[in-house]
């Protein structure tokens, strides 16, 4: 049975235990995951081909199959919870919908991410960093400053606040 299997591509967000990209490498692991104790539930397996699509800049591919994470996501029995893993997935949908130059489209899957989870750290910088773009200093800056209070080694983040506040 052929799987795709994350490598090094996550890191738990300290405090809340959520997911983050640090890469976008997805293998193909050729192996029974009985065998080897692995299981993934649907709306993982569907996240990572999300992921291997976005590694190739196959946005359209990435959505399809995030769309159907989403849909998987009411089966699955998780720790974290559905709202967290649900969150992870739209966060993924708006980074598709940014690199697909659809703003408004990734605007609303990162404030229907923070709506499942407000203490997601990626989700409240990619936001930020759209406020940003957009002018609005004033917006961004509360959300830079929530995210760092949730995790406060991002240093480039940190460095990106200072830089900031300083034309504030």
């Amino acid at each position: 049975q052929v799987v795709l299997k994350a490598q090094d591509e996550f890191v738990r967000t300290e405090g809340t235990g959520d997911l983050g990209v640090v890469s976008h490498k997805v293998l193909r692991a050729h192996f029974d995951e009985e065998t080897h104790g692995v299981s993934h539930s649907d709306a993982e397996k569907h996240v990572f081909a999300a992921l291997a699509y976005l590694r190739d800049s196959r946005f359209g591919a990435a959505l399809k199959r995030l769309n159907q994470a989403v849909v998987s996501a009411d089966s699955v029995q998780i720790q974290l919870g559905k709202d967290r893993l649900t969150a992870q997935i739209q966060y993924y949908r708006a980074v598709c919908f940014q690199r697909q130059k659809d703003t408004v489209a990734s605007v609303n899957a990162l404030k229907s991410a923070l709506e499942l989870n407000s203490e997601f750290p990626l989700a409240l910088n990619a936001l930020a960093r759209h406020h940003v773009r957009e002018g609005r200093l004033r917006e961004a800056l509360p959300l830079f400053r929530r995210s760092l209070d949730l995790h406060p080694r991002q240093s480039g983040v940190a460095e990106e606040v200072d830089f900031k506040s300083c034309g504030f």
